[in-house]
């Protein structure tokens, strides 16, 4: 068998498995330091893009993927929270679990001046960046799902490059970690969160510890204001509709051929209660 058949094999029974009724699950892990509360010229921070583009996949994950597990989990914050939590400067901002209505208000309400002042009062941004807690934070959250799960994915925004700062010790810690997460099947994306005209360099320190759906990744977002229709491309589960081998001159190529759109169904009804 070639190796591409493996492959290919290896895609299809992961998606048999989320078309089975595995529960996908996935993290969206925003860094929440000093430097992700800089201004863009429409007033917004680095961190609310990065809030906002989560939110719009809450909202667009209800009506295509209604049971489906999310969590927003923020990074170098000055406080923990829960308070239970075995780590410093993490705060898990949403817990996971269906994209619903109490979750979107909750990250529409860290949008805005209003907002911006809300989370430095409740969570801070002046914390310790330890990358290797953060992942085994999440490699703990996302353990801690019940039921059959179709796949884990962690998607990581943020503007800095070097989160230690240079400091090997720590990416090295950093580096085992991830490794724990790719044995585990826990795959890891890194998404800049940038002001235009910045560069991200992925050579500096997320090349050997990220596992990229794309090869040809750069590492480099040219306009800001793609971010959330990026990070709705990247959470959406792709699912083969066929499998083709073409000979060509004695050469295999195999090519699987995707449906682009999808039918979504829609979701059950809630009461809620009526705002005056």
């Amino acid at each position: 068998m070639y190796d591409w058949e493996e492959d290919l094999q290896g895609e299809e029974n992961e998606e048999e498995d989320t078309d089975l009724g595995g529960k996908n699950s996935l993290i969206f892990l925003v860094e929440a330091t000093v430097l992700m509360q800089d201004r863009l010229e429409s007033g917004e921070t680095l961190f609310q893009k990065a809030i906002s583009a989560a939110s719009e996949t809450f909202k667009s994950k209800i009506f295509t993927s209604d049971r489906d597990l999310i969590s927003v989990i923020c990074f170098g914050t000055s406080k923990k929270a829960p308070q239970s939590m075995n780590f410093n400067h993490i705060s898990e901002v949403t817990s996971i679990d269906r994209p619903k209505r109490d979750s979107i208000l909750l990250l529409e309400s860290l949008l805005g001046e209003d907002g911006h002042k809300k989370f430095l009062d409740q969570y801070g941004s002046d914390g310790e960046v330890k990358l290797h807690e953060v992942l085994w934070h999440c490699q703990d959250v996302l353990a801690g799902v019940k039921g059959k799960v179709g796949s884990r994915r962690i998607l990581l925004l943020t503007r800095n490059h070097d989160p230690h700062n240079g400091d090997q010790s720590l990416d090295i810690k950093a580096r085992r970690k991830a490794a724990d997460l790719h044995a585990s099947n826990i795959f890891l994306e890194v998404v800049p969160v940038l002001p235009p005209g910045e560069h991200f360099n992925l050579q500096t320190f997320y090349r050997d510890i990220v596992r990229l759906a794309d090869d040809d990744w750069s590492g480099t977002v040219t306009d800001i204001h793609c971010l959330t229709e990026t990070v709705l491309k990247k959470t959406v589960v792709k699912r083969t509709t066929s499998r083709l081998k073409f000979d060509i001159g004695g050469m295999v190529v195999g090519v699987a051929t995707y449906n682009l759109l999808g039918r979504a169904s829609k979701p059950a009804k809630k009461e809620t209660r009526r705002r005056h």
